[in-house]
C-alpha cells in the first residue's frame, strides 16, 4: 500500500488516508500454512511504514486528512495526531463506528475548529470531510 499510495501522491490534490493499514508486520513470511502442533510459537513483528507521516514530509501542496479510531480522549488524541503528522484534518471516532450504519465522528482541524457529527451515515461523514478541506461533495 505504500508504494501505491507514494507512487500517486504527487498527482493528488487531497490525500484521505482512511484505510487501516497495521502498525506491524511479522519479520519472517513463510511461503506456507504453519500447522497445528503442541509446541509455543513466537512471533517477532516489526513496525510498518508510517504512510500518512511519509505523506506528510513529502507534501507540496496537498491537503492531508487522516483518521484517529481511539476508546478514549477523542478530541486530545486528535489533536495529537494532527499535530505529531502535520494534518490539516483528522476524523477521529471510536471502535462502535467499524461496520456502523451510523456513527458519531469529530472533526478536527488544523486551525483548531472541531465538528462534532452524531448518528451519520458513510455517505454524509464523507460529505462532511470534503466540505471541511473545501472539496465540493
Amino acid at each position: 500500500m505504500f508504494e501505491a499510495a507514494a507512487a500517486r501522491f504527487d498527482a493528488c490534490d487531497v490525500f484521505i488516508a482512511s484505510a487501516a493499514v497495521a502498525d506491524y508486520r511479522p519479520v519472517e513470511r513463510r511461503p506456507e500454512k504453519i500447522k497445528k502442533g503442541e509446541v509455543r510459537l513466537t512471533v517477532e513483528l516489526e513496525r510498518t511504514p508510517d504512510i500518512l507521516a511519509e505523506m506528510a514530509r513529502r507534501r507540496k501542496r496537498q491537503i492531508l486528512v487522516g483518521f484517529c479510531l481511539e476508546t478514549k480522549d477523542l478530541q486530545r488524541r486528535a489533536r495529537g495526531k494532527l499535530e505529531a503528522k502535520g494534518l490539516d484534518l483528522v476524523v477521529a471516532n471510536s471502535p462502535e463506528a467499524i461496520g456502523a450504519d451510523r456513527q458519531d465522528a469529530l472533526l478536527v482541524r488544523r486551525n483548531g475548529q472541531t465538528t462534532r457529527l452524531r448518528g451519520v451515515m458513510k455517505a454524509e461523514l464523507a460529505s462532511a470531510i470534503l466540505e471541511a478541506v473545501g472539496v465540493p461533495a
